[in-house]
């Protein structure tokens, strides 16, 4: 069983504005003291690229971002079922020939989207960035420094180094998730694209989309 690592405390959290100087600092300018509307224009740009690199690293799945058997209920209208928001993904478990298409889950046997009962499925979930644990937030604020000052500044040595922090953000966030769900390395987000392409009906999840919990006895 896991132990080595755990999530870091919520006091310790990295700030969205403590991000955003972090790759202003990177890149030699100035720190802001606020990031809305009345910000500087360097710093808007962080912001924005720091909001798409944090969906695309929700987006991978993880532990923290990762329900299993979420049931969603069929409309008694339509027959539809719709998928929140929030839900990043949602891969149905029970019949592996649906799919989520428009907000909403679409069977490709019958090519409808007239379920008309509910579906189960594991969900990848988007998170506000206060709800991310820290070496989240840690290695999407490297990701976004290096993106940046590669955009902006060019190839240089600091470059380079930007680069390695990233890599040993995402390994340590990697370990994390990894010791935290007790999963084999089978099952990291870096392995699952590609061992997902032999199954026809399989997206790039994290996960096989199957509970990891259910098969476990107590103590392992």
């Amino acid at each position: 069983m896991g132990g080595a690592f755990t999530y870091t405390d919520m006091g310790a959290q990295l700030t969205k504005i403590e991000a955003v100087n972090q790759c202003l600092s990177a890149s030699g300018q100035m720190p802001v003291n606020q990031i809305d509307t009345n910000t500087t224009p360097e710093a808007r740009l962080i912001v924005n690229i720091l909001d798409t690199v944090q969906r695309e690293v929700l987006a991978e799945g993880w532990d923290w971002n990762t329900e299993y058997e979420v049931v969603l209920e069929a409309s008694q209208v339509s027959g539809k079922v719709a998928v929140p928001p929030r839900y990043l993904r949602f891969n149905p478990i029970d019949k592996p020939w649906q799919l989520v298409r428009g907000g909403f889950v679409w069977d490709r046997k019958d090519q409808t989207y007239e379920i008309d009962e509910s579906v189960r499925g594991t969900v990848v979930l988007y998170f506000d960035w206060d709800e991310l644990p820290h070496e989240a937030r840690n290695y999407v604020t490297k990701r976004t420094a290096r993106r940046y000052y590669e955009q902006h500044i060019g190839s240089s040595d600091s470059l380079r180094s930007l680069y390695q922090d990233e890599m040993d953000a995402r390994r340590l966030l990697l370990d994390v998730d990894l010791d935290v769900g007790d999963y084999s390395i089978f099952d990291a987000p870096d392995m699952q694209v590609g061992i997902s392409r032999g199954n026809e009906y399989s997206g790039t999840t994290a996960h096989s989309g199957n509970n990891p919990f259910s098969n476990r006895t107590p103590g392992t």
